[in-house]
């Protein structure tokens, strides 16, 4: 059987850094709302460390599954049944985990909609540079323009 006290202990750590991970991923969905790039940069990188040390904190409680025959949901929630502590523990993390995929679900919808956002505004200005009169990089009007004078042919 699994030792009860460990799992419990266990499930408090991987909560400890999955709250960790909530609040980093309500503050990604701000960056994304105001658009801050640097922030997004940042958060990434601490979402990366985050996750791995989420990983790391969870192999041992998975090996204590494993090891128990408790690996399947079936077997952990009939042995959760008949421990209050550990089915606790257990729940409040599950309660976490949920709120994180509501945040990063979110988040990945508001980052494709800035991304299609992105690209319109790009595919606009990239327009408007086309069909405005000017020099090229290289001193040179562009090829695009056509029946107008350029500038300094004053």
């Amino acid at each position: 059987m699994m030792n009860s006290p460990e799992f419990v202990a266990s499930c408090q750590a991987e909560l400890s850094v999955m709250q960790q991970l909530s609040v980093l991923l309500a503050e990604e969905q701000r960056a994304l709302l105001a658009l801050n790039g640097h922030a997004l940069q940042r958060l990434a990188m601490q979402k990366e460390t985050s996750l791995a040390e989420l990983a790391a904190l969870a192999a041992p409680r998975l090996s204590m599954q494993r090891d128990a025959g408790l690996d399947t949901p079936e077997a952990l929630n009939g042995w959760l049944a008949y421990d209050e502590n550990a089915r606790s523990a257990w729940l409040a993390l599950e309660a976490e985990l949920a709120r994180a995929r509501v945040y990063n679900d979110m988040n990945a919808t508001l980052a494709g909609e800035r991304g299609l956002m992105a690209e319109a505004l790009l595919d606009t200005l990239s327009s408007a540079v086309r069909q405005a009169e000017g020099y090229g990089r290289k001193g040179m009007v562009p090829a695009t323009l056509s029946g107008s004078r350029s500038l300094g042919s004053a």
